[in-house]
């Protein structure tokens, strides 16, 4: 597993060596900035900013990240892909929203999903508060 960290957004996620990192496009008028992690069994993104939220209309299921146990929203497509959405959490003044899915119907992708998921932890920090309105530098340790 190799560890990447966004210290300006204030997060750590671990992942297969395998995966890479890649920005999203900032949503929301430039409010809602984001991260991808993703690798041949699916992707975990995390996004970072305000106006978070959304109605949940295929039910949740509790995930664990670094931090504890959260809510997520949850679907299993036709295909046997699966979906956790809105998982929401926020730290030193800073939202966050996490969206997970596997690329495959294989237990093996559900479970590594759930693990790089299980890594993520936010990191409370000063650079974080004050660039939490601004595209984070990216590093990877």
């Amino acid at each position: 597993m190799q560890t990447f960290t966004n210290t300006e957004a204030g997060y750590t996620l671990q992942a297969p060596t395998t995966w890479v990192q890649a920005p999203l496009p900032d949503q929301g008028g430039g409010a809602i900035h984001g991260m991808a992690y993703s690798g041949s069994e699916g992707a975990v993104e995390v996004y970072w900013g305000e106006a978070f939220g959304g109605a949940c209309t295929t039910g949740t299921e509790q995930v664990n990240l670094a931090t504890g146990e959260v809510t997520a929203c949850h679907a299993t497509k036709s295909d046997g892909t699966e979906e956790w959405s809105q998982i929401a959490y926020q730290n030193s003044g800073i939202d966050y929203s996490l969206r997970a899915y596997t690329s495959n119907d294989q237990q093996s992708s559900h479970d590594l999903i759930l693990q790089v998921l299980s890594t993520v932890n936010f990191i409370p920090s000063d650079t974080a508060l004050q660039s939490a309105s601004g595209r984070a530098l990216l590093t990877r340790m």
